[in-house]
């Protein structure tokens, strides 16, 4: 009896040991896709925004051209972005954070529901 007794000792000091080592195993995994993901999103985000500060840079020349002073074409397409960002304060929760949360919480039981198979 007392044989059986030390060998579901073991067996559960065993289970929990190999328990332990599978969610640090699944935590470095989610940890590599977190920071995985986030590099690519920051690549994406670097090159938009090369392309977005050269094309306005373009514009407000062009717009000053058009008008004849290349000062009034920079604070012309300022002008734009400080209402666009206005805009976007204004209206942060519902164009942004409700997206965003929803956006994750989507993800992280998308990517529990994959892993559990």
């Amino acid at each position: 009896m007392e044989n059986h007794f030390s060998r579901l000792i073991e067996k559960s000091e065993l289970y929990i040991k190999k328990t332990g080592e599978l969610y640090k195993l699944k935590a470095i995994e989610k940890s590599a896709e977190v920071i995985a993901s986030f590099t690519s999103n920051l690549m994406v985000i670097i090159s938009v925004s090369i392309f977005v500060i050269t094309f306005n840079i373009g514009l407000a020349i062009w717009v000053g051209e058009y008008i004849g002073k290349m000062y009034l074409g920079f604070m012309i397409v300022s002008c734009f972005y400080v209402l666009t960002g206005l805009f976007i304060h204004l209206a942060r929760k519902s164009l942004i954070e409700s997206p965003v949360k929803n956006a994750f919480i989507q993800k992280f039981f998308t990517q529990n529901d994959k892993h559990q198979d």
